[in-house]
């Protein structure tokens, strides 16, 4: 079991689901990567950015945005928005959670929507209007 379940044994967060696509054990790569609603995130930061993300683990995603560190406008916005979509994700599962466990309602793959909606017009923006800066 992940630490994500173990970090507060007396609240039941059982079953042992991933409560975004409800059909797997939640895990910290599930839920990050592999987790269908994590996937179409990383997909779409991957078009925008222009990098392809092929990382099976957390541990080698965070690797690979840290060597994306650098002077370079593109560098930073793809680290930028990297970060922002593991936040999306985190804050996302535990609106799920926290505020609409008991829903039936349908609403559960909605919590990622505005993140997927928003996040590339946000990206191609930054794209357009940042320039480097010249030392």
């Amino acid at each position: 079991m992940d630490n994500i379940q173990k970090r507060n044994p007396n609240m039941c967060l059982s079953p042992n689901w991933c409560i975004s696509c409800r059909s797997s054990n939640e895990d910290m790569n599930h839920l990050f990567i592999h987790c269908p609603k994590a996937h179409k995130l990383w997909q779409q930061w991957s078009t925008e950015m222009g990098i392809l993300v092929t990382n099976p683990n957390v541990k080698d995603l965070c690797l690979s945005l840290c060597r994306l560190t650098g002077s370079s406008a593109k560098n930073i916005i793809s680290f930028n928005a990297a970060i922002a979509a593991l936040w999306t994700i985190w804050v996302g599962r535990n609106k799920l959670i926290f505020t609409e466990k008991n829903s039936t309602n349908g609403t559960h793959g909605k919590i990622f929507a505005p993140s997927l909606e928003a996040g590339p017009q946000k990206a191609k923006f930054l794209k357009t209007t940042v320039k480097p800066q010249l030392h």
